[in-house]
C-alpha cells in the first residue's frame, strides 16, 4: 500500500522536544540526518544564524547585519559563485555569538546516543551544513568523512546521506 519516509534534517532541538515524542506515541519511524560540527552548540551554520538575526531585528529593532550583508545573505541558497558564497557565509557565521543559548537549539550527542536504531535511525548530513557545490572536492571528502566518523559511534547510525539543501546545484558527483 501507500507509504511515506519521514526525514528530519540538521538536528534542530524541536526534533527531540516535539517530533520524536509525537512519532514515538504513534509508533511512526523516521530518519534523522544530523550535522555533527554543531553538536554541543559551539558554532552554527549561516542559515539559522541569519534567521535568528532577521527575526530579532523585526522583534526588537536591533540591526546586526549591514544592508549589503543582509541582501547578500538572503541570496546564499541561490548563489552559484563559490568565492562569493564562502565570503558571505563566513561573515554571517562570525555573528553566531549574537544568538543566545546556541547550544540548546540542537539535539545533543547524549540524546542521539539514546536512539536504538529501531524506530529512529541517524543518517549522514555532513559535518558542516554547507552547499557542497561551493566547496572544493577535498573539503567535501573530509567533511563527509568527519560526519561519518562522529555518527558511527551511535547505535542508530545507518550509512545513508542527505545532501545539505538538496537542490541539484548544491552537490557534485
Amino acid at each position: 500500500g501507500p507509504c511515506v519516509a519521514l526525514t528530519f534534517d540538521d538536528g534542530d532541538i524541536s526534533i527531540a522536544d516535539y517530533v520524536a515524542p509525537f512519532l514515538r506515541q504513534r509508533q511512526i519511524p523516521a530518519t534523522l540526518f544530523i550535522n555533527t560540527a554543531y553538536l554541543g552548540g559551539r558554532s552554527s551554520y549561516w542559515s539559522p544564524i541569519l534567521s535568528y538575526l532577521i527575526a530579532s531585528e523585526n522583534a526588537c529593532g536591533r540591526v546586526a547585519l549591514t544592508n549589503q550583508l543582509r541582501t547578500e545573505a538572503l541570496q546564499l541558497r541561490e548563489i552559484r559563485h563559490s568565492k562569493l558564497y564562502n565570503r558571505v557565509r563566513t561573515e554571517v557565521e562570525k555573528l553566531a555569538f549574537l544568538v543566545p543559548d546556541l547550544g540548546s537549539r540542537l539535539v545533543s550527542e547524549h540524546w542521539l546516543s539514546k536512539l536504538d536504531g529501531d524506530q529512529f535511525v541517524i543518517g549522514a548530513h555532513v559535518d558542516e551544513h554547507e552547499r557542497f557545490s561551493m566547496m572544493p572536492p577535498e573539503w567535501q571528502r573530509n567533511d563527509l568523512r568527519e560526519n561519518v566518523r562522529r555518527l558511527s559511534q551511535f547505535r542508530a547510525y545507518r550509512p545513508i546521506l542527505a545532501v545539505p539543501f538538496g537542490r541539484a546545484w548544491d552537490w557534485t558527483e
